[in-house]
């Protein structure tokens, strides 16, 4: 990954990273994309964007045009599947059904 920035990459660039940033950096740079790569806090600021529009469409069934296209940009920019952003998983199955007894069984 430091490939990227060769020997001129600023000191600490990459202390204060995380591996969802590390992974966009390395796409970044398997795409040779043009432009320079999203500073850190701007990738996880898209990324909220894109997380914010996701849980919308999840809540609402459907996301307005401008919306959609708003979500395509922002998953293609930061190289991430919009489908494995979430786990999908959010309906709480780890923890049973709320309507089933308690495990403790009193």
């Amino acid at each position: 990954m430091d490939d990227l920035f060769g020997d001129d990459a600023p000191e600490g660039y990459f202390e204060d990273s995380c591996p969802s940033y590390e992974a966009y950096l390395q796409s970044f740079e398997d795409a040779e994309a043009s432009g320079e790569a999203l500073s850190h806090s701007d990738f996880h600021l898209l990324e909220a964007e894109l997380e914010a529009l996701l849980s919308l469409e999840e809540e609402f069934g459907y996301l307005l045009p401008e919306q959609l296209a708003r979500k395509d940009q922002l998953a293609e920019r930061l190289f991430i599947d919009p489908e494995t952003l979430f786990d999908n998983d959010g309906d709480g199955s780890d923890y049973g059904d709320f309507d089933d007894p308690p495990f403790w069984h009193n």
